[in-house]
């Protein structure tokens, strides 16, 4: 069996609103309802936040500290390098990829979307690309493989801020299976 981990994309760092994953939404937090519906997936092994080494991150680490919640620490412009580290670090061979500011994320789309991806060769699933759902119900899910092969030929630092762009746009990535 796969080892199944979802990769929480996090940082305090936000221009609009800084801490808005921390702030109060009703008694919970933006960050805090994520991990919550997240605990309830039936297709994972484990979850892990994967943060800035910023200094302001520390008070996420802290958060992640009390509530038992493993973290991964990385650089802040290069997400797919964070992304990278935190998987190979946790031993993942399936990545679910979410972001911490989506309280109201799905845990049945995930593990509906874990199902299909466990189904057939894929290197990378989403239901993302052709969007039909609303935004906030986002996940991404993808093998080390894909993840090992785009953290080592993705350059641009767009495609690294932005993780998976590279795995959707069919660039030049080689691959054994194909299916980019």
């Amino acid at each position: 069996m796969l080892k199944k981990i979802v990769i929480i994309q996090a940082r305090l760092s936000s221009q609009r609103l800084p801490n808005k994953i921390l702030l109060p939404i009703g008694k919970n937090s933006s960050i805090g309802m994520v991990l919550s519906r997240l605990k309830t997936c039936k297709n994972i092994d484990d979850i892990i936040v994967a943060t800035t080494k910023q200094k302001m991150d520390d008070l996420l680490c802290q958060f992640c500290e009390q509530n038992q919640i493993k973290f991964f620490r990385g650089s802040t412009k290069d997400v797919l390098s964070r992304f990278y580290g935190a998987a190979k670090r946790f031993k993942a061979q399936v990545i679910v990829r979410v972001t911490s500011d989506t309280p109201l994320i799905d845990p049945n789309l995930i593990d509906e979307g874990l199902e299909i991806f466990s189904s057939g060769r894929y290197d990378y699933y989403s239901n993302v690309i052709k969007r039909t759902f609303p935004d906030g119900l986002d996940f991404e899910i993808f093998d080390f493989k894909t993840l090992e092969l785009t953290h080592k030929y993705c350059k641009s630092s767009w495609g690294r801020e932005h993780v998976t762009v590279y795995m959707r746009t069919g660039s030049d990535l080689p691959t054994e299976k194909g299916n980019f």
